[in-house]
């Protein structure tokens, strides 16, 4: 690629090329014979078209390769501007560029981003990429330009064009929906059947990573069967859930192509098809089943099954960790052993209740017995499972393991009346003084709001810092702060402090 260069020719003091004064025609075809004798070897030898341009933008030297791209013979370019070679349409423009890049000069790309021709002889125009630099000759400056005809490209492209747009053509007419990724697994395309079953906009997909759009159970399946795709080898009946906008997932089995250019993987096109209805019963009897058996194994809720004696038929690892019982130990007693004594008759009446029909279910806190003697809270949910005729067949109960909140809630109260009994211990114009001490900066500002004098403000301040158990003004005012949330949070019923200022 050719770059701003100085070229130092071996010729004589009084060279042609130093006379840029003389602009004549015969000189600049010296010029161009002194130029092509010096470096005509490698400049006729180059596989791009070269034209060298002086500051007044004439053509100084042209190269073999331009002359057969151009149609013009080197003696016929020496001399004319360099805007013989620009569609007329573009003159203009183009001798404000030029004047331009030789302010500043250097390399780069002519027309950027644009379609550049030329203007052959016979007034046709090609296409062509054309690479701009300067160069420096016994100091005097020329703008050289390599042009590279671009016609077989610029038809390949088209070519490739008019295939891509009939591929598309199918792609969406197709009644199946088509996607296509890269390998960084972002969407490259999609088509309208697949917006018409996701709801999702193109525009929204293509660009993105195609994981969000697929379930997370089976995210690792597909990420796995991509890799495949990748690897050149074609997926059939691959089975995955996708998200469509409405927040559901329908399930798809796709069919993945992998896509080559030149021996390697660059995208993979999967066709796929809805079979969400032809699944859909069954997945949910499974998913039901799963979800049943996962939860009494290994969820975090104690369950426990118990007959119409109300004794434990069975019972999972959970309760049994909740109460601190083994499950041999559990089986065949009466579930009321477990209960507080204190709550055995409340829970009695709503299972009498929920036996003979009255409520279908019951919910309630409820604190257990465990096998040490200690106690344990949980949130039980009853319900009786019955025939197809109605007739009670068995029990269940779904126990949630509250202890840490309810120890918690039980601490934060004992907190909260020793808060309230605290500020109960302030007199009213105390407290007033407090709510003030965050919003004035002086004792004497809040001895104006209050119509008092700055001494009493100051006797009210110190027997609350003494009261509160802090020394500074920053710590009261924290300290009041918390005891009065705790208060608001944990005791909302307590009675408030009389607001009538002591005088």
């Amino acid at each position: 690629m050719l770059r701003t260069i100085a070229v130092h020719l071996p010729i004589r003091p009084q060279s042609l090329l130093k006379s840029v004064a003389m602009q004549t025609v015969e000189l600049l075809h010296a010029i161009q014979l002194e130029i092509d004798g010096l470096l005509g070897t490698v400049m006729h030898a180059l596989p791009d078209g070269i034209v060298m341009v002086n500051s007044t933008g004439l053509i100084v030297f042209a190269n073999k390769r331009l002359e057969e791209i151009s149609g013009y013979r080197w003696k016929e370019l020496i001399g004319r501007p360099i805007e013989c070679l620009v569609p007329n349409d573009l003159s203009d423009v183009h001798e404000g560029h030029r004047s331009h890049f030789q302010v500043e000069a250097g390399y780069r790309p002519m027309g950027t981003g644009l379609d550049i021709r030329l203007r052959c002889r016979d007034g046709s125009e090609i296409p062509v990429d054309i690479q701009l630099s300067s160069i420096s000759v016994e100091s005097a400056s020329y703008l050289l330009a390599s042009v590279r005809d671009i016609r077989e490209t610029k038809v390949a492209e088209e070519a490739l064009r008019q295939s891509e747009e009939r591929f598309r053509t199918l792609v969406e007419a197709a009644p199946v929906m088509i996607v296509s990724v890269l390998p960084d697994g972002v969407i490259s395309s999609v088509n309208c059947a697949f917006e018409s079953a996701t709801g999702w906009r193109r525009d929204e997909m293509v660009g993105s990573h195609f994981a969000p759009y697929v379930h997370p159970e089976d995210l690792s399946n597909s990420l796995a069967f991509l890799g495949r795709a990748f690897r050149g080898e074609p997926i059939e009946d691959h089975e995955a859930r996708l998200l469509t906008t409405s927040g559901d997932f329908l399930i798809a089995e796709a069919t993945v192509v992998p896509l080559f250019s030149q021996g390697t993987v660059v995208e993979v096109l999967g066709a796929i098809r809805d079979v969400t209805e032809q699944r859909k019963v069954e997945e949910e009897l499974r998913q039901s089943k799963e979800r049943f058996r996962q939860a009494f194994k290994q969820g975090p809720l104690g369950i426990v099954l118990v007959d119409l004696d109300a004794r434990i038929t069975n019972v999972n690892l959970a309760l049994c960790h909740l109460v601190g019982y083994e499950r041999d130990e559990l089986l065949g007693t009466a579930f009321d052993f477990l209960i507080h004594p204190e709550d055995q008759d409340t829970d009695m009446e709503l299972a009498r209740q929920l036996s003979i029909g009255t409520i279908p279910s019951y919910q309630m806190e409820q604190r257990y017995v465990t096998k040490d003697g200690g106690v344990v809270y949980g949130t039980v949910t009853t319900s009786m499972i019955r025939s197809e005729l109605g007739a009670p067949l068995y029990g269940m109960r779904t126990v949630e393991d509250i202890t840490e909140r309810k120890l918690l809630e039980l601490e934060l109260a004992a907190r909260a009346t020793e808060a309230h009994s605290m500020l109960l211990s302030l007199t009213p114009r105390e407290t007033e003084v407090l709510e003030l001490l965050g919003q004035t900066d002086t004792a004497a500002e809040m001895a104006a709001r209050l119509f008092v004098s700055t001494r009493t403000v100051e006797s009210h301040l110190a027997h609350a810092y003494r009261k509160l158990g802090v020394r500074t003004r920053v710590d009261a005012i924290n300290q009041f702060a918390r005891i009065t949330d705790a208060v608001t949070r944990f005791q909302p019923a307590a009675p408030a402090v009389d607001p009538t200022p002591n005088t």
